[in-house]
């Protein structure tokens, strides 16, 4: 993951997986970290079927700016330049 960061590190990313990815993705070096929580709160119809609550989606992250609506991310001025998996052994 530090590699990735050297090249997508100041790129937006779209991070999927259990717990705090948004601080371990920080502490490789990635500083525009969209969850997949943040986008589920963002565009609630990207999550069509049910709601995140119903199938333990994961939290919408933390407080301040919503990365799509307020920073942009994910617009053709800044597009997801990855959507990366982020999970330990032990949840395989």
């Amino acid at each position: 993951m530090r590699a990735l960061a050297r090249t997508l590190g100041t790129r937006p990313v779209l991070l999927a997986g259990r717990g705090e990815v948004a601080d371990v993705a920080a502490s490789y070096g990635f500083k525009k970290v969209l969850t997949t929580g943040q986008l589920a709160a963002a565009l609630p119809t990207a999550l069509p079927f049910r709601a995140r609550e119903e199938l333990g989606g994961s939290r919408p992250g933390p407080a301040g700016p919503c990365p799509v609506r307020d920073l942009g991310w994910g617009s053709e001025q800044q597009p997801i330049a990855a959507a990366l998996v982020m999970t330990d052994p032990h949840d395989w």
